[in-house]
């Protein structure tokens, strides 16, 4: 899980993030994702049913973030000063067919995460 404390409370709607490791789609194949997760924040739960994974593609700060970054909007807006992300599932990392030497990793990455 990943906890996000803000300075002062204030008006949360949701969290985004881009799922994987996003340096390549080398790495994005090869690393494991988040397939399911919850967000608690001011003591109530919004828990999301399978996420769908973004595009295999490499990420950057130029690209249009709708097409990579996987929203979790809260069942109603809190007020709130802290957030917890917990992973309640995700997807392993596997071969990539066009890198046969690449090792495949036993973890699960998250490029990027901002709350809205």
């Amino acid at each position: 899980s990943v906890t996000i404390r803000l300075e002062k409370k204030q008006m949360v709607h949701g969290i985004a993030f881009l799922n994987g490791h996003r340096k390549n789609a080398d790495l994005y194949t090869r690393n494991g994702k988040v397939t399911k997760a919850e967000v608690v924040a001011g003591g109530k739960s919004t828990k999301t049913g399978k996420l769908k994974l973004p595009p295999i593609r490499s990420w950057s700060e130029k690209r249009d973030l709708k097409g990579y970054y996987t929203f979790i909007d809260l069942d109603k807006p809190v007020k709130t000063n802290q957030l917890k992300f917990i992973i309640r599932d995700a997807v392993k990392g596997k071969k990539n067919p066009h890198n046969k030497k690449g090792k495949v990793y036993s973890d699960t990455c998250i490029t990027k995460m901002f709350v809205y």
